[in-house]
């Protein structure tokens, strides 16, 4: 091999020495200063990576560095390695990744995290989702619920009325897959407003002043409470929590972020308590509850009655605030209406 000229950089500091690397079958030979010769075996030297203008260095054994004056020279050991930076700078290869890559990262995110998700939550223990309804009861009851307001008779009248049906969809309709245990819990909250919400484990949250605007209409209440053990039920929460740490553990394994690794582990419980449920979700805990209305005897419309009146609250909040509560709640539930209708087929 034709000699490479270059400098030696000392790992003890100081000024570099010249030197002459030459490479004799799977050795690496180095004069320095036309005076001391030493001889590497190339397992025991690390090549840098080739790149765009910048020496190909060696790093010797003791943490010396050798530096080829010529910086396009390549060592012949990297023939892996040049292929990869002819790539780097062929700018056909260049176009084609700023296309293929987002590209490519969008249906990881689209459909092969889903899918994986799903797995997850399908094959995730007991003791993990119930830890991940009790951190977000928790984080709720913080952040965003307080004490109830309805009286006692109230609150036992609807826990009444939930234990029902529960037990009857238990008892006549086990093939469905009623696999959870079931908690109702009354809140007061002005951010939620007329709401209710599942969460994995199988605590309901209803509020108030949903109770209230259905106290005339208990159809529509077993709706909205079919509608959350279908959120349950089909491991929603689950899957979204899933589907976030998978996400993010993707984006660290791709962008070397792995500090992120230990926030994913510790905040899923608070992603489920922060998450809204993507449409097709809603439309899945929909379906759910219209074929239990069914099984139940009682008209598919409460569905669509519950919906108006969660709609309905909303815009008296909207009416009574700066901030338009209404446009978010349609933000995130942009197929209100085709829901409503959908209840009434």
């Amino acid at each position: 091999m034709t000699p490479i000229f270059g400098r030696l950089y000392l790992v003890r500091g100081g000024q570099p020495r010249r030197a002459v690397a030459t490479l004799q079958g799977k050795t690496l030979i180095l004069n320095v200063d036309d005076v001391e010769t030493d001889h590497y075996p190339l397992e025991f030297v690390v090549f840098d990576d080739p790149l765009p203008g910048v020496p190909a260095n060696v790093v010797l054994p003791s943490g010396d560095k050798f530096e080829p004056e010529d910086h396009a020279f390549r060592w012949p050991t990297q023939t892996t390695q040049n292929a990869l930076e002819r790539l780097e700078q062929n700018k056909r290869w260049i176009i084609a990744s700023l296309i293929g890559v987002p590209l490519l990262l969008w249906l990881i995110i689209a459909y092969l995290l889903p899918s994986l998700a799903l797995y997850t939550a399908k094959h995730m223990p007991d003791p993990i989702i119930e830890q991940m309804g009790i951190q977000s009861h928790a984080m709720l009851k913080r952040t965003m619920l307080d004490e109830s307001t309805l009286s006692a008779d109230e609150k036992d009248d609807i826990t009444a009325l939930w234990t029902s049906t529960v037990k009857r969809l238990q008892y006549q309709h086990q093939a469905l897959g009623i696999n959870r245990s079931y908690a109702l819990y009354f809140y007061d909250s002005e951010i939620l407003g007329a709401n209710a919400l599942a969460l994995p484990n199988g605590d309901v949250v209803v509020t108030d002043k949903l109770v209230r605007r259905l106290k005339e209409n208990k159809n529509a209440l077993v709706a909205v409470l079919l509608h959350e053990i279908g959120h349950v039920e089909q491991l929603h929460s689950a899957r979204m929590a899933s589907q976030s740490a998978l996400t993010a553990i993707a984006a660290a394994t791709l962008f070397g972020d792995l500090e992120s690794l230990a926030e994913v582990l510790v905040g899923t419980g608070i992603t489920v308590a922060q998450q809204q449920f993507s449409q097709q979700m809603e439309w899945e805990a929909d379906a759910f509850a219209l074929e239990n209305l069914a099984r139940l005897n009682m008209p598919k419309s409460a569905l669509g009655d519950a919906l108006e009146t969660i709609v309905a609250s909303k815009k008296d909040e909207h009416n009574s605030m700066e901030h338009s509560v209404l446009d978010s709640y349609l933000s995130s539930h942009p197929d209100t209406l085709e829901r409503i209708a959908a209840s009434r087929r």
